[in-house]
């Protein structure tokens, strides 16, 4: 018991986070966002970045403010960034692309994976920017009804 005591108390946070998260990437609640970003003269695939990163800094905030943990509140944010967004983005550049002459260009694999590199980190700044915005926020506004709920018992 003694070795996953670590782990216990972010779990809350981690199962908020990627419920939010889920919540957050419907398809219905994120095409507002891309479509406002795209509105202000960014193309589709950065507006869709974008919104994916708000939407990964919302995730983390919410598992945050629940269960007042970072790290399991990061780790679910980052999961669901890495499951909702990246790996189609990476399924996206694989597939083949043609020159203006019909010929197949050649994909260069150290600039995907640099640039999923970045992407990664980008959504892992903003779910610790959320994470750590959120712990605040649920120290403030939950602290005081736990502490009155301590009181009561």
């Amino acid at each position: 018991m003694r070795r996953f005591s670590l782990f216990i108390p972010n779990t809350g946070s981690f199962l908020l986070a990627l419920f939010a998260g889920i919540l957050l990437f419907q398809q219905s609640i994120i095409a507002g966002p891309i479509s406002t970003i795209i509105n202000l003269g960014v193309d589709e695939q950065r507006a869709q970045l974008i919104a994916a990163l708000i939407m990964t800094t919302g995730a983390a905030l919410v598992g945050a403010v629940g269960g007042q943990r970072k790290l399991g509140a990061i780790l679910g944010a980052g999961l669901v960034f890495s499951t909702s967004y990246l790996i189609g983005f990476i399924q996206h550049e694989l597939q083949p692309a043609y020159d203006l002459l019909g010929n197949v260009e050649l994909l260069n694999r150290a600039a995907l994976l640099h640039t999923a590199c970045v992407m990664i980190a980008l959504a892992l700044f903003g779910s610790f920017a959320g994470a750590a915005g959120g712990v605040a926020l649920g120290e403030v506004l939950l602290g005081p009804l736990y502490g009155l709920l301590g009181v009561l018992r």
